[in-house]
């Protein structure tokens, strides 16, 4: 039987309200989650709304999952960090929650799900659920520090008021999207409890490329795109390349950047499903009077076609059947082995996702729990834990922030039962 003392004290820890930093996509879900297990919580945003990521995510029809979502999807100094995360919440499981909600949404391509009324519509179904069981959202609230008091609890310090917590998840995000309103205060709080901070970079980006007359790309080509397979660091992908006026950009390009390092070479093969070799050498067998331009044309985009010209100093008049050996041995290996090594990425400005973050060395992969400091969270972004391109980055939010809560819910019953 419950002691009127046990009952007062479990009263005031469920009064103790739970505080995550950041109204992001992990911050709100979790903070959903805490409420359908009748535990309260305080968000605290920086900005003065909630979600903006989710706004501006997949031009706006937000990519918040995909079909097939496994640990092999991410990239973490620790490749298997995600694993019990994502069974005990997978992508299937946050389907059903949003079909259960009546929410529409679209398959794109390569199992991406899209919001088929804008990415308004998920933001506005997560909070609408969030006010239902309680959830206190504080806006413009940006949290300068962190400290722990005498009492082992979390002092939060904003610039005209603190707040105070036993429990505190940080679900602050990365660096990427500035525009929107960023912060480091999770890497600060990592470090203040003993955390390694894995070297932020901006991930899934497009490269920038210098100007080199033997190389492929050039201004001119800018606009111009077409399907590849691109590697880098024994990482293959195969999707669709834009030349841009500062490089190359496009789903092959971001999906690749996130194991590419600076000084890396990037090798790009712009028909990976063809035997060009094999084709050009019947042509020229064949109908050896066709011009090279023409042949060239009916696989790659003119614009791109001519440009090899150039680099290859090939007379784009010349018929297949007056190429040398050397002419076609020089095309086999651009078309299919073109090497480059972009100078830089275009930067947190235009990157999807912030790579690196707050180590999971000392974070439990079971319950996001910090190892070094009890009742201390971290969850979504913020963890050096990088998804693909393909709503990989919205999963790991949806997955960290429910095993989070659970182990919350789990570790306040366990206390006072």
């Amino acid at each position: 039987m419950t002691t009127l003392v046990e009952k007062k004290q479990r009263e005031t820890h469920q009064n103790d309200q739970v505080i995550i930093i950041g109204g992001g996509a992990a911050g709100i879900f979790c903070s959903l989650q805490l409420g359908l297990m009748g535990i309260k919580s305080r968000v605290l945003e920086m900005n003065s709304k909630l979600g903006k990521k989710i706004i501006v995510s997949g031009g706006g029809n937000c990519n918040f999952t995909n079909l097939e979502v496994n640990e092999k999807n991410f990239q973490s100094e620790n490749t298997k960090f995600t694993i019990s995360s994502l069974r005990k919440y997978s992508s299937q499981d946050f389907i059903k929650f949003l079909e259960s909600n009546g929410f529409q949404y679209y398959e794109k391509k390569l199992g991406q799900l899209f919001c088929k009324n804008k990415s308004k519509s998920l933001l506005e179904l997560l909070l609408n659920e969030c006010r239902k069981v309680g959830v206190e959202f504080r806006l413009n609230t940006e949290v300068k520090s962190v400290l722990l008091t005498d009492e082992n609890k979390y002092l939060l310090t904003t610039e005209t008021e603190q707040f105070e917590t036993s429990t505190l998840v940080i679900a602050s995000g990365g660096l990427s999207f500035p525009g929107i309103g960023v912060s480091d205060i999770g890497y600060k709080v990592g470090k203040t409890f003993g955390h390694k901070i894995v070297q932020p970079e901006a991930s899934l980006v497009p490269f920038v490329l210098s100007e080199d007359k033997k190389k492929i790309w050039d201004v001119e080509l800018s606009g111009v795109a077409l399907p590849v397979e691109i590697s880098c660091n024994k990482k293959i992908f195969e999707d669709d390349l834009l030349f841009t006026h500062k490089g190359l950009s496009g789903p092959a390009i971001l999906k690749i950047s996130l194991y590419w390092n600076k000084g890396d070479d990037v090798t790009i093969n712009y028909l990976p499903n063809i035997q060009f070799e094999k084709l050009i050498l019947d042509k020229k067998k064949r109908e050896g009077k066709t011009l090279v331009s023409s042949f060239m044309n009916t696989y790659l985009p003119k614009k791109l076609t001519k440009r090899i010209f150039e680099v290859l100093l090939i007379n784009s008049e010349k018929k297949v059947g007056d190429l040398s050996n050397t002419d076609i041995k020089e095309l086999v290996d651009l078309l299919h082995r073109n090497v480059i090594t972009p100078s830089k990425t275009e930067g947190f400005k235009k990157a999807e996702v912030t790579r690196g973050g707050v180590s999971v060395t000392n974070i439990s992969s079971k319950t996001l729990e910090s190892s070094n400091q009890k009742n201390l969270y971290f969850i979504g972004e913020v963890l050096d834990v990088t998804g693909w391109l393909g709503g990989y980055n919205f999963q790991w939010a949806w997955s960290s922030a429910y095993s989070a809560s659970q182990a919350i819910v789990d570790k306040i019953n366990y206390d006072y039962e």
